[in-house]
């Protein structure tokens, strides 16, 4: 699917580059919905800033997440970005390579879906993991979803990326440890 001022599927190497360069993430992927659309892939493009982060990387390139599974299967499926403070701490069920991500030393977590105005569907979530836990108070949002949509449309907008609620999960809602966004459809 090709939307306005050429984004296809993905966001380049280059626009991962630039977000992680100016937010200080260690490690960054775009994932892609399948050819049959039944679970996220990724998409060729990533960032590694430090020798674990590429070995996340390999040891990353055959998973595949079915919807509401993992990170960014939840994000694909919710349509819902997510900012976690620390996810070495989440259990495999409910983040699938955190065994992976604790070796190389993973610890903030921010993935994003990448909506298309023209069709609503997901074209991609992007994920980003720092190597230190960060307060939510501390994770500059906007910015991060400023710099996105600067960096993929010079200054045009043809994909929504999310908007966002500025409180926290209630206590005891799942991913507590961490934020969840609110969608643009709910």
């Amino acid at each position: 699917e090709k939307t306005p001022r050429g984004l296809t599927r993905a966001p380049s190497q280059a626009v991962l580059e630039v977000v992680c360069d100016r937010f200080g993430y260690i490690h960054a992927e775009a994932l892609i919905p399948s050819e049959d659309g039944s679970v996220l892939v990724q998409s060729g493009a990533a960032v590694c800033k430090t020798v674990g982060a590429s070995d996340f990387r390999m040891a990353s390139s055959s998973f595949c997440m079915p919807p509401n599974v993992c990170i960014p299967g939840r994000v694909w499926r919710t349509r819902t970005p997510e900012w976690h403070k620390d996810i070495s701490c989440f259990s495999p069920a409910v983040f699938l390579r955190v065994e992976i991500a604790d070796l190389v030393g993973f610890k903030g977590c921010a993935c994003i879906p990448l909506i298309s105005l023209e069709s609503s569907k997901v074209l991609a979530v992007v994920t980003l993991y720092a190597e230190h836990a960060t307060e939510m108070a501390e994770i500059p949002r906007q910015p991060i979803l400023d710099c996105l949509n600067r960096t993929l449309f010079d200054g045009q907008v043809p994909t929504e990326i999310a908007t966002f609620r500025a409180d926290p999960l209630p206590m005891g809602a799942p991913e507590s440890a961490g934020w969840r966004g609110k969608g643009a459809d709910g």
